[in-house]
């Protein structure tokens, strides 16, 4: 059995049930010693197959899009990442950016109004307010064209900790690359 992420898992699911029929209540969600047996997280969805063995979500969105044409596919998987998976562009001021790129940042703090979820893209682009700076600030608005590209990891709403805050969460983040 292939490891794959528990969100992908999920992401998987939610693809058969849309594509092939299947439902929700075709699939098993992993105790927690099953999934440590397969090297897989906890809740990952699987099917049980007629054998009465399981297969992961994930290996059978594989399986299943192996059986149709190339083009179907093609069509199909571009489809799903837009759905599944999405990338947002984010203003980032100078110092936040740094603390990422350095690597002693590995969170972002925002509103959620772009409905974020696991595994999304974010494109951090470095950005100085005309009224951020006291004597060198800009004229006007700048990217300064410095750019970072790394992926939701982990979504803490934070009305689970102080309830007057709505909206806003701590989206963890991971696999930093540089891109400008």
């Amino acid at each position: 059995m292939k490891t794959h992420t528990k969100a992908e898992g999920i992401a998987a699911m939610n693809n058969l049930i849309e594509k092939t029929g299947l439902q929700k209540s075709d699939f098993y969600m992993l105790e927690e010693w099953e999934a440590r047996e397969f090297g897989l997280e906890p809740n990952t969805p699987c099917v049980v197959t007629n054998d009465d063995q399981f297969i992961t979500a994930f290996d059978h969105w594989q399986n299943y899009l192996c059986s149709i044409d190339e083009e179907e596919q093609d069509k199909y998987i571009e489809y799903c990442m837009d759905k599944c998976f999405k990338t947002h562009e984010l203003k980032t001021l100078p110092e936040y950016f740094e603390a990422v790129h350095n690597g002693t940042k590995n969170f972002e703090v925002r509103k959620n109004d772009r409905d974020f979820k696991l595994g999304d893209t974010l494109i951090l682009k470095e950005f100085i307010p005309k009224n951020h700076y006291g004597e060198n600030k800009p004229i006007k608005d700048t990217y300064t064209g410095r750019e970072l590209q790394t992926e939701i990891t982990y979504i803490l709403p934070l009305q689970n900790l102080i309830k007057t805050i709505t909206l806003y969460s701590v989206l963890s983040i991971g696999g930093i690359k540089k891109l400008n």
